[in-house]
């Protein structure tokens, strides 16, 4: 039984002072992947879309989630559920 689940999700690089908050209701077993790259966010059981679940401070900053050169801090906090699963890609840039 898949039982919804009402996410408040903050991804947060504490070295550039940068989050992402998630606000959103979806089932616990259902994915939630955010490109920061391409300014999307979809559920991966049938690609809708969630940007509307992306906080408005998000939305206006011109990059999501930048990265510093080097080593970053990135912590997730998710108040209302226990053992909940991040994973991370990164796609390396290389600069001339």
């Amino acid at each position: 039984e898949n039982s919804a689940y009402s996410t408040d999700i903050v991804i947060a690089n504490s070295m550039r002072s940068e989050q992402i908050r998630v606000r959103t209701a979806v089932a616990t077993d259902v994915p939630i992947e955010i490109d920061c790259a391409n300014f999307t966010a979809v559920r991966t059981d049938d690609n809708s879309s969630v940007i509307g679940a992306i906080d408005a401070a998000t939305l206006r900053r011109k990059r999501w989630m930048s990265l510093n050169t080097g080593d970053n801090t990135i912590a997730v906090t998710e108040t209302g559920l226990a053992g909940v699963g991040v994973d991370f890609d990164l796609n390396e840039r290389y600069y001339d």
